[in-house]
């Protein structure tokens, strides 16, 4: 059986705005990403690993808080 993951979408949102980040342009930018790959992310499309610690060193998250948003098993997307 393979696990699905999905980004927890919610959390995801959550941690731009407590990194104070105003939009996804903003935390693309600070990224060094596109602002629609970070759209994208946040309708619930899977990031490529790079993006992914990007994305978290930009948010300042724990190696536990990155795996919390990115590999979610709860499978919530809103």
């Amino acid at each position: 059986m393979v696990a699905k993951y999905t980004i927890d979408t919610r959390a995801f949102k959550i941690a731009i705005a407590a990194a104070g980040f105003d939009s996804y342009a903003e935390l693309a930018r600070a990224a060094g990403v596109s602002d629609r790959t970070v759209s994208a992310i946040a309708h619930g499309k899977r990031p490529t690993s790079t993006v992914m610690y990007k994305l978290a060193d930009a948010l300042h998250l724990t190696g536990e808080e990155a795996g919390k948003i990115f590999f979610s098993d709860k499978l919530r997307t809103t």
